[in-house]
């Protein structure tokens, strides 16, 4: 999940640039909330970056919230 969790954190930096992120681990899935919020389109693009399955969950009270699956390995 760490690894996953440095992923997330190194995608967000790339595409968002100077953006703080929370980034924690809830039942196996990393939930990230920005401290921007984004439209539909912003966060649908984000969501393509990441290696991994991901969500846009909308807005929270800080910035829009992401889930981060782990991908499925065989």
């Amino acid at each position: 999940m760490w690894q996953l969790s440095d992923e997330v954190d190194s995608v967000v930096t790339a595409v968002m640039g100077e953006c703080n992120a929370s980034i924690v681990i809830d039942n196996g899935v990393v939930v990230l909330q920005l401290d921007k919020h984004l439209d539909e389109e912003q966060a649908m693009m984000l969501c393509s970056q990441f290696y991994s399955p991901a969500t846009y969950e909308g807005d929270g009270d800080q910035g829009a919230i992401f889930n981060i699956y782990r991908r499925e390995t065989e």
